[in-house]
């Protein structure tokens, strides 16, 4: 019953822990003018790795934000989160 809820926290804070560290690896990235040196092989983490980091953490919060009355809900009353039994 508990597990839920401490997944869900589990959740919350991986994501929020890896977007600030990603935030502050562009931050970094760019106060030390990375882009001016050559990148090599490197080139596919700022053009591939990062943006595809950017966009799943946003999927997450928004599946994180979404209505509490669906998942949140089911997974602290046992149901699975989705599966129509309230």
């Amino acid at each position: 019953m508990h597990a839920g809820v401490g997944a869900l926290a589990l959740v919350w804070l991986f994501v929020v822990i890896g977007l600030l560290d990603t935030v502050n690896a562009i931050v970094q990235s760019m106060r030390v003018s990375v882009f001016n040196y050559p990148l090599g092989v490197n080139w596919v983490i700022v053009a591939i790795y990062v943006p595809a980091l950017l966009v799943s953490s946003f999927l997450i919060f928004m599946q994180l934000l979404r209505s509490p009355s669906g998942s949140v809900r089911d997974v602290r009353h046992g149901a699975v989160a989705g599966g129509g039994s309230p």
